[in-house]
């Protein structure tokens, strides 16, 4: 009997810890709702090596980079495709374009011309320029100029 009493003593003061909140290790929060999917576009065509044109009519200018012959890799990376606009900084250029940061996925399209040899890193400011620089300076240029 004097067994089964201090079992059931045992059982309520470990319920009370548990409930009281004292618990010396303290319980993972809950997940944490995850943010909301970045929106996508899809992109209709290639103008150029550093500007896209989205399935809505909107213009996009990549920010960062400038056209060295970049047009066909371009299109090749995100015509047709669903990419996600990521704020460069400046809203538009001097022609109205939007300027943004364009990726496919986690592939950063202006990096990738970079890499490629197709386009160069611009000198204006923006939050990518020391990556953007850096990479252009390790990759020749591939359209012989």
């Amino acid at each position: 009997m004097a067994a089964g009493v201090l079992v059931l003593l045992v059982v309520v003061l470990g319920l009370g810890w548990a409930v009281s909140g004292d618990d010396p290790e303290p319980r993972p929060p809950a997940a944490a709702p995850t943010a909301a999917e970045p929106r996508t576009y899809q992109v209709s065509a290639a103008v150029d090596g550093q500007t896209l044109r989205l399935r809505d009519g909107t213009e996009v200018r990549l920010a960062g980079i400038a056209d060295r012959c970049g047009a066909l890799g371009l299109a090749r990376l995100v015509v047709g495709r669903d990419v996600t606009l990521v704020p460069a900084g400046v809203e538009t250029d001097a022609d109205g374009r939007l300027v943004r940061y364009v990726e496919r996925g986690r592939l950063d399209v202006g990096k990738r011309l970079l890499q490629r040899g197709w386009a160069t890193a611009t000198p204006d400011a923006n939050p990518r320029r020391t990556v953007y620089r850096r990479v252009d300076r390790r990759n020749p240029d591939a359209c012989g100029a």
